[in-house]
């Protein structure tokens, strides 16, 4: 139920918004979300794209208060203005549009405690619209403002929903400063770093832990071939990995847990890089959009394997294609029941039933590797091992 002065913003609001059109000059995107994942935030982040095609003429500012955010959105090219903090470090009146994604109680907190007199006394002129039925997948969500669907619909189009991908834009600069730092830290020119991604929101979307350390003897059996593991929460996993391995396989792997999110961002870039291993989280979503960015200056061959692996979870209202399409560098995987036995196949909207993550078999995913992946392999100059499924 609204309040005496909602009702004013919200009246207000739907007057001024009769005057917004693709012509407005200045506008804010306040970027906020409930769940904050980074796979979720770089398949919004994707539509400022769209955003940027139907505003072609104007000034847009983004506002986040994320570190996350801060890290995926900067150097995008579609955004003019970036304003890390929250709404007290903003004023509203220099915009012409306000577009919000999410969190949309706290705008209409703000817009009482900062500019109640100006709505009493019809003074305050921005349009406000919602796109968060658009970008929301998990559901319901309820809209103090209204939407915009003007711009719904645009996305909606299949010419401009086609152009959407996830992009992260990285400085040459920074990866050349990766890459010197991969040397720092002992990694030799003729080296293969193979990135093995052990951490997702829940464990239901990992292997299980026998299969995971068999699949990291099979990758070590790469002659060259480096592994590295970023150690985010600094536990200091390789006691736990070299309790498994033995310490004498020490030199063959790098724990990296001295780095920002920009910086990972960064490695994941390098030319060292060949491989990229992982369950559908988000550094796997961040390793296919730097490569689905850099492909106009990256030859298709030397970009890396980018291997996601997924199954059934907790999250079954939202199909495994939403988040992952044959158009991207990465692949995703999944385990498909048929009246045999299992068998691994690549993500598609018309596999509707999967199986969990469980469901794979060290065996399984090196035949699948080495039988969908040999070219790749290959082109990027990486010796395979001699042993082949058992």
């Amino acid at each position: 139920m609204l309040t005496p002065f909602q009702k004013i913003v919200k009246g207000t609001i739907l007057e001024n918004n009769q005057h917004i059109d693709k012509n407005v000059a200045r506008i804010l995107i306040r970027y906020k979300v409930e769940h904050h994942f980074i796979g979720d935030s770089l398949v919004r982040i994707s539509y400022l794209k769209l955003i940027r095609s139907y505003f072609a003429n104007a000034k847009i500012s983004i506002l986040y208060d994320h570190r996350i955010d801060k890290a995926l959105l900067k150097e995008n090219p579609y955004v003019d203005y970036f304003i890390e903090g929250d709404l007290d470090q903003i004023n509203l009146l220099r915009f012409d549009l306000i577009i919000i994604t999410g969190d949309e109680h706290t705008l209409m907190s703000h817009l009482e405690k900062k500019y109640e007199a100006l709505f009493l006394q019809n003074r305050f002129f921005a349009g406000i619209y919602s796109l968060s039925p658009f970008l929301n997948k998990y559901g319901y969500v309820e809209c103090m403002f209204p939407a915009y669907h003007h711009l719904g619909e645009y996305f909606k189009e299949p010419a401009n929903y086609s152009q959407l991908k996830k992009e992260i834009f990285l400085k040459p600069e920074e990866t050349i400063e990766a890459a010197n730092w991969l040397t720092e830290k002992g990694i030799k020119e003729e080296e293969n770093v193979f990135v093995l991604v052990d951490s997702s929101s829940s464990d239901e979307k990992l292997l299980d832990i026998e299969t995971y350390f068999e699949m990291i003897a099979y990758f070590l059996k790469f002659p060259n071939a480096k592994i590295l593991v970023f150690d985010e929460k600094k536990v200091d996993k390789s006691i736990f990995y070299l309790s498994w391995l033995g310490n004498s396989l020490a030199n063959r792997f790098l724990f990296v847990d001295d780095v920002d999110f920009r910086q990972t961002l960064a490695i994941l870039a390098t030319p060292q890089v060949k491989l990229v291993f992982g369950p559908c989280t988000g550094v796997m979503h961040c390793a296919s959009a730097i490569y689905n960015t850099a492909t106009n200056t990256i030859k298709k061959e030397d970009i890396p394997v980018i291997l996601v692996y997924s199954g059934t979870d907790s999250d079954e209202n939202v199909h495994k294609s939403h988040w992952w399409s044959d158009k991207e560098p990465a692949r995703c995987m999944i385990v498909k029941n048929t009246s045999q036995e299992p068998e691994i196949e690549f993500i598609n909207p018309e596999i509707k039933e999967y199986l969990p993550c469980s469901a794979y078999k060290s065996s399984m995913l090196i035949e699948f590797i080495e039988t969908r992946f040999q070219t790749q392999i290959r082109n990027l100059g990486i010796e395979t091992p001699n042993t082949i499924i058992k």
